[in-house]
């Protein structure tokens, strides 16, 4: 699947994504809630969707960066969120010289997506 097709792809998701990440909740928050650190700078979430972590991170971090190729998802997580930082791009296009550096970063049913891993 091209970036593009994968991009109305998971646009046309987004809706559907939301619900499959709050049905598998219970499978990843208590096991981020332990190892993630209580607090800290900077956190980015790579393949962010609606923001299902970004309230999480929030709880710990001062400043969160989501990023995702989906509009409708990006647009999701920002009304949900307003405090974090999104952008709609590809986690690839992430750097320290872009981006700064980040004292965590998250990438939860992601990285299989890509084609170049």
């Amino acid at each position: 699947m091209s970036d593009g097709e994968q991009k109305v792809f998971f646009d046309e998701l987004a809706e559907l994504f939301a619900v499959f990440a709050a049905d598998t909740d219970g499978i990843y928050r208590g096991w981020l809630s332990r190892v993630l650190p209580p607090h800290g700078g900077r956190a980015v979430d790579l393949g962010c969707g609606s923001g299902r972590w970004t309230g999480l991170l929030l709880e710990r971090y001062a400043e969160v960066l989501g990023v995702d190729i989906a509009e409708r998802e990006i647009a999701m997580a920002a009304e949900a969120y307003p405090r974090a930082d999104f952008a709609v791009r590809s986690l690839l296009d992430v750097t320290a010289p872009t981006d700064g550096t980040f004292d965590v970063v998250l990438c939860v049913n992601t990285v299989h997506h890509l084609r170049d891993h």
